[in-house]
């Protein structure tokens, strides 16, 4: 009798671990994984939706950017980076979509260092701002897809 205690129990666990790992499987399942960013080096990448290009468009990944309390003009470092082949128009909104900065095009390799504001900032942080990528291609300027990454600004 005690054996077939030993053998219920036995299996009651083995049927439990095997639940168990079935339920974190289907938890992670269809998740994508998260990607780690940084100001340096990593990088967002898609692929354009028009004009049959299978290239891939590079979009520099920011996670925040200091800028200055109460100025218009902010020293930046937004670049296209030159293995793409597309422009780049950038838009800077704050969290509830006020646009406060829009680009000309820019050309694969080229940097902008210094911005205009729309208005000043306040001084303190502001979270889940995005900076918008819209890409057009060099040849006709039609537009192609577009990016946006989340980033916190930083008003000294």
């Amino acid at each position: 009798m005690c054996k077939h205690k030993s053998i219920i129990i036995l299996f009651i666990v083995i049927v439990l671990v095997v639940v168990i790992i079935l339920l974190f499987r289907s938890c992670y399942q269809g998740k994508q994984p998260t990607e780690k960013t940084n100001s340096t080096d990593s990088s967002l990448d898609f692929t354009p939706a028009s004009e049959g290009n299978n290239d891939t468009i590079t979009i520099p990944a920011i996670t925040g950017i200091n800028l200055k309390a109460g100025q218009l003009h902010q020293n930046v470092n937004f670049s296209n980076p030159s293995e793409n082949n597309c422009y780049f128009q950038i838009q800077l909104y704050l969290s509830d979509n006020t646009l406060i900065w829009e680009s000309e095009l820019i050309k694969p390799s080229e940097n902008i260092s210094e911005i205009e504001l729309l208005q000043p900032l306040d001084k303190g942080t502001y979270g889940n701002c995005q900076l918008l990528y819209s890409c057009f291609s060099l040849d006709s300027k039609k537009p192609l897809n577009s990016g946006k990454v989340i980033l916190e600004i930083n008003s000294k």
